[in-house]
């Protein structure tokens, strides 16, 4: 059996085009029911003006994946500032075994363990839009009730997120 000793970050082929797996980044943790998650750093706020009063639009670049994040968050609940790192989730349930029996009010109100319990910000939203854009890279558009978020990278990191589905966008500071 082959065992590569090229250990460079975020390498996806070893010597010999063979894949391997990535690295866990530090402090991230395997959950049921999450469909994509990455480390970002926040590149610009409000790119093109604030359009609202309580809304900041944040552009994020991913640090894994290469993956751009755009999404608007409350700014009176998640501050940010430019450079700061994030953890984002997309998950189908706030479970943390995965099983989506419960409501998200149950996990609310701490009466269960939870998802929530590990980051800074949620959002329930659905997946509006799948779009390709060139050749592997596709865009996925959720809307959070008005507030949007869009992912644009490859599509073999994204192809779990289906249109119409329901998701919860979860944020953490510091973890990038």
């Amino acid at each position: 059996r082959h065992r590569c000793d090229n250990t460079q970050q975020r390498q996806t082929l070893c010597c010999q085009g063979r894949r391997r797996l990535l690295p866990q980044a530090p402090g991230r943790v395997a959950m049921a029911g999450v469909v994509f998650q990455d480390d970002f750093e926040v590149a610009q706020i409000n790119p093109e003006g604030a359009k609202f009063e309580k809304v900041n639009r944040l552009v994020c670049k991913g640090v894994v994946y290469e993956i751009e994040f755009l999404i608007d968050v409350n700014s009176e609940l998640f501050e940010c500032e430019e450079g700061d790192k994030l953890t984002v989730a997309l998950a189908t349930s706030l479970s943390v075994d995965g099983v989506s029996e419960a409501k998200a009010i149950d996990y609310a109100r701490g009466a269960k363990a939870s998802l929530l319990d590990q980051f800074d910000y949620a959002m329930h939203g659905t997946v509006y839009k799948f779009q390709h854009v060139k050749d592997t890279k596709v865009e996925v558009y959720v809307s959070h009730g008005g507030l949007l978020a869009r992912f644009r990278g490859d599509q073999r990191h994204l192809k779990k997120l289906k249109v119409d589905a329901e998701v919860y966008t979860l944020l953490r500071k510091g973890s990038a």
